[in-house]
């Protein structure tokens, strides 16, 4: 996920299936994802970018 904003952001992405794991690829954020059935948030840095590893059930 990429952020094009001078600020921290936290987006929520509904990815319609329900979610297994997702874990940060990136060094930064350090805290996981947080994972609410299949909608995961994440922090992303400004201008930043953030991958992550999603596991679908």
């Amino acid at each position: 996920m990429k952020s094009r904003v001078p600020v921290y952001t936290r987006p929520t992405v509904d990815l319609n299936r329900p979610i297994r794991s997702a874990k940060v690829r990136t060094e930064f954020p350090m805290m996981p994802p947080r994972v609410d059935g299949s909608k995961l948030t994440v922090r992303i840095p400004p201008k930043g970018l953030v991958v992550m590893e999603v596991e679908l059930e």
